[in-house]
């Protein structure tokens, strides 16, 4: 099959190009987000997109928008409309981490909300991160009031602030019933089975602003200065700087979500901008989008959260730019590169292109 297409000096990019070059479609306020900054992503069992933002908490079907806010003479709608988290449980439950209202669950026969809160105290209300463990209780990160676990079968909360940490960023979980925890205290892990905690202060100012857990159990922590990897079978800790001048490194600190990936990358994201793509066996970086000469690349802007759906697509939740959703594109990404065409006989024209057998 031949297809006849006109080019002028532009060139496919082979999928081998990637990620440098990954086309986006972008989803704003224009074609009905409730608002510009998006917190959180996840997908439900039936493959709507819920997406927090800073007004309500928004359902895409891939088309529409339905949007849940706060509404103050109604008790099952969201109890609050600044969303800062949304998790998806293994039972297909769409839980909300709302900043002033608590936690809420959403109830699909009824297409409302119940609320949960761990403590009448304003801190408590103000959930900023979730995560469910393997026992299937959640995990809520508060703004001032620590830690609380959550037993969704007897709706009861239990309070981790003897800890001694107020500030709870991110969550996550590893295979021998840890629960890690980044904080304003540095890099901390719990373990669900004996109480036991233990606290690694892993840059100067000690906050971590993003975890994660890779499938071989190492613990990757977000720091303003950057990435760092922890390894709790040796205690070994291994730091990726920031250096906009090096082109080996993340080209902006401030790390805001990291995400493991099944071909064993990391994806780092910034709130000072920037998307990198991280090889751990090698240590190579590679940043990702935010070309200007590609219309279709990632928008620069401040990156908010991080979220890969089922069909291995990547989300982009930014400050105020909406959402990027990484389009499924078989050949990767048009790039111009009119240098990359022969000379001899300008202009550079290309009148087709064909289909081989890969």
């Amino acid at each position: 099959m031949l297809l006849a297409v006109y080019l002028c000096g532009w060139l496919l990019a082979p999928a081998s190009a990637q990620p440098r070059a990954l086309v986006f479609d972008h989803l704003t306020v224009e074609d009905g987000l409730s608002q510009s900054t998006v917190t959180s992503v996840a997908q439900d069992a039936e493959g709507f997109i819920w997406l927090g933002t800073d007004d309500g908490v928004n359902r895409y079907d891939g088309h529409t928008f339905t949007v849940f806010r706060h509404a103050a003479a109604d008790s099952t709608s969201l109890p609050h409309s600044s969303v800062e988290d949304v998790l998806v449980d293994a039972g297909g439950r769409v839980w909300v981490a709302t900043f002033g209202g608590g936690l809420a669950r959403f109830e699909p026969d009824t297409q409302t909300f119940r609320s949960f809160v761990p403590d009448t105290a304003g801190a408590a209300r103000r959930v900023v991160a979730l995560h469910e463990g393997a026992d299937g209780a959640i995990w809520l990160g508060t703004d001032g009031a620590g830690l609380f676990r959550f037993d969704p079968g007897t709706e009861t909360f239990r309070s981790y602030a003897a800890l001694g940490f107020a500030v709870v960023h991110s969550i996550a979980a590893d295979a021998d019933g840890g629960v890690w925890f980044g904080t304003t205290r540095g890099l901390v892990r719990l373990d669900t089975r004996t109480g036991a905690d233990r606290a690694w202060h892993l840059t100067p100012d000690s906050v971590v602003t993003a975890v994660a857990v890779d499938p071989g159990g190492e613990v990757w922590a977000g720091t303003s200065a950057g990435l760092v990897r922890f390894s709790p079978a040796t205690g070994a800790v291994t730091s990726y700087p920031f250096d906009a001048a090096d082109p080996a490194k993340l080209p902006v600190g401030g790390v805001s979500d990291i995400l493991p990936r099944a071909d064993g990358t990391l994806w780092v994201g910034s709130d000072r901008g920037g998307l990198s793509v991280l090889d751990p066996a090698s240590g190579a970086v590679s940043p990702v989008g935010q070309r200007p000469e590609f219309a279709y690349g990632l928008i620069p802007a401040r990156l908010r959260t991080l979220f890969e759906d089922e069909s291995g697509l990547l989300w982009v939740g930014t400050w105020g730019n909406g959402v990027a959703k990484q389009r499924a594109a078989p050949f990767g990404a048009l790039i111009h590169q009119p240098e990359a065409l022969p000379s001899a006989s300008p202009p550079a024209d290309v009148g087709a292109f064909g289909e081989d057998a890969e």
